[in-house]
């Protein structure tokens, strides 16, 4: 992939390896880059046989049940954030039409999957969450191994299937705010653990790839507070 020179320089100033990705390797540069790529995808796979494994022995428990009031439907506290829209929130409270939980121990923490469903379409499509939630956990299985005990030993995942997206400005001097740069919201690591809510509507793998990233972000927010003692809103 080729780099601009401004972020060539951006991109060296905040990762000092970065030029050992974005320079012509040598062969056995390449040969340390391919071993490093074999050995993530091994652990994928060794991720992906012991969600199989869960999931055929019934580990991850799943329970399905109908809404008949929405408006009186208890939420999350994080769909509270200031950093959820406005007119998502109404949406969801307005339209949550049946829950799917899905429960599991993955590797000694303590995970709760959500997901709201918006409209009696999501009820004929459980194999297709099924498949998603599946590989949710794949991802939860490949990286707990590198968090930290005390990190998020029960942590909830929540996913309302809106129809709503990101969406650009309308124009160049509007700006940024979280209908355009928003999906979800988080926290960090705390001992008791934390919450995770989506509520964008995103392709099933890639809702599965950000569940992954979002709780590598939250280890990775956790492990720099010692060397960047920054404050930020979380939720």
């Amino acid at each position: 992939m080729n780099f601009s020179t401004d972020s060539e320089a951006i991109m060296t100033f905040l990762m000092k390896d970065f030029k050992k990705f974005s320079k012509k390797k040598t062969a056995m540069e390449q040969q340390r880059f391919d071993n490093m790529l074999l050995a993530f995808y091994k652990k994928i796979q060794e991720a992906d046989k012991k969600t199989k494994r869960a999931w055929d022995t019934k580990e991850i428990k799943r329970e399905i049940r109908e809404i008949m009031n929405p408006d009186k439907l208890k939420h999350d506290e994080l769909l509270n954030s200031i950093f959820v829209p406005e007119s998502i929130k109404r949406f969801i409270r307005g339209n949550t039409i049946g829950i799917i939980t899905y429960r599991c121990t993955v590797l000694g923490k303590n995970i709760t999957l959500i997901i709201h469903l918006m409209n009696n379409k999501q009820f004929n499509e459980l194999a297709k969450i099924d498949k998603m939630v599946r590989h949710m956990f794949v991802w939860l299985y490949f990286i707990i191994p590198y968090t930290t005990k005390t990190c998020s030993k029960n942590l909830k995942i929540i996913c309302y299937l809106t129809p709503h997206k990101k969406y650009l400005p309308r124009t160049q001097f509007n700006v940024l705010g979280p209908n355009n740069v928003n999906g979800g919201v988080s926290g960090a690591c705390p001992v008791n653990g934390r919450n995770y809510l989506k509520y964008l509507s995103t392709r099933p793998f890639m809702l599965s790839v950000l569940t992954g990233l979002i709780y590598t972000v939250m280890i990775f927010a956790r492990k720099c507070e010692h060397y960047f003692p920054f404050q930020a809103i979380w939720n």
